[in-house]
């Protein structure tokens, strides 16, 4: 028989929840399959901070968002939060739009800081309200920035996914937010979507280790990226790390001179200055190039002055940790100790902050070595 983990969760539903509603079109609303809010009303399971917002938010169901907070043992203030945000959603398109504009920003700050699971809910919070706002409006001068902003999230949402799960687990979901964001830039005719659609295709390949699939994906989300001071070096980086890994010299010198023409430090932040050199100091190593060390310590001198102006660089910190290790890996002169001293400081960092893909790498790296 399954446990009850959230009894007073089971109660509350009970007494809320009306014989008139069905467990689907809670779900329909929630974004989540017919079993899921099963397992909360039967209080096996407790909805996301995202979810009992939304919840709480329903018109056919009445029921107060700070007593569900506490039911679900979730942080009110944070439950607050995402049920204000849904109430606002309900005002004009211009208070909407503006409402709207900052959130893939702001899911790009809560991921790469350090809490991808945080994003995650955030996203789906603002995705659900985006997608209901979207239903009042069939003039394309309302659908277009919104629908451009729904795709960008969908988008920042995947990167979520990507750094919090191993490549088995994600890359389902990512497909499908792909193929969101492409329908949408086939509706707007735009470029930019379709470059956060290759781009996170591209993340795919990469992660299931085909190289070749990979680094086509990130050429044409190069093709349609439109952002110098971000998304687009870190594109061309990865095409460099794909191509190290291709062997192809070439290929490798061409997008690290590409790479390079990018980084104006006027308009680049140290963090991202600091992904693009522990990426192409990864492709070195692989490449056999001792001068990937001098390209490490470079990204730590970006970390450094990253830190120093209170950027968030947790991810920056856990990507040059992971790619010092493996250049010690195809340089062959490491020291078995360092080695496994360095992995396990990377993955109780990545464990952390739920950045379960590079908890996966580093543990990969004491495998070789124990090897």
């Amino acid at each position: 028989m399954t446990e009850v983990k959230f009894p007073e969760l089971k109660e509350l539903l009970k007494t809320a929840f009306p014989n008139s509603v069905s467990q689907q079109e809670l779900a329909d609303w929630c974004s989540v399959k017919q079993s899921a809010v099963s397992q909360w009303i039967h209080g096996y399971n407790r909805p996301s901070a995202a979810h009992v917002a939304l919840i709480a938010s329903w018109e056919k169901i009445n029921v107060d968002p700070a007593q569900l907070a506490q039911a679900a043992k979730r942080e009110t203030e944070g439950i607050m939060r995402h049920f204000e945000l849904i109430s606002l959603g309900q005002q004009s398109f211009s208070d909407s739009l503006e409402l709207h504009e900052g959130s893939p920003g702001l899911i790009n700050k809560i991921w790469f800081r350090g809490d991808p699971e945080l994003a995650i809910d955030e996203a789906s919070i603002r995705i659900h309200q985006l997608e209901k706002n979207l239903e009042k409006y069939s003039a394309q001068k309302h659908r277009r920035p919104l629908l451009k902003i729904l795709s960008n999230l969908w988008f920042e949402r995947s990167c979520a996914y990507w750094v919090s799960a191993p490549i088995s687990v994600s890359q389902k979901r990512i497909r499908e937010m792909a193929s969101k964001q492409y329908k949408i830039a086939e509706e707007l005719d735009d470029k930019e979507p379709f470059g956060w659609a290759f781009h996170g295709l591209g993340n795919i390949f990469y992660g299931l280790k085909q190289f070749e699939s990979s680094r086509e994906s990130f050429n044409r989300a190069l093709f349609y990226l439109e952002d110098r001071a971000y998304r687009r070096p870190l594109a061309s980086r990865t095409v460099a790390i794909t191509s190290a890994y291709l062997k192809d010299k070439t290929a490798f010198k061409e997008a690290v001179a590409l790479t390079w023409d990018m980084l104006d430090t006027d308009v680049t932040t140290p963090a991202t200055r600091c992904i693009v050199l522990e990426g192409i100091a990864r492709g070195e190593a692989i490449l056999g190039h001792s001068r990937a060390r001098a390209t490490l310590r470079e990204g730590w001198s970006c970390l450094k002055q990253a830190e120093t102006e209170n950027q968030m660089a947790t991810v920056p910190r856990i990507q040059l940790m992971r790619s010092e290790v493996e250049a010690a890996l195809h340089l062959k002169d490491w020291d078995k100790t360092w080695i496994e001293k360095r992995s396990e400081e990377g993955k109780t960092l990545a464990e952390a902050h739920n950045y379960k893909k590079y908890a996966a790498n580093f543990a990969e790296f004491l495998r070789n070595v124990a090897d």
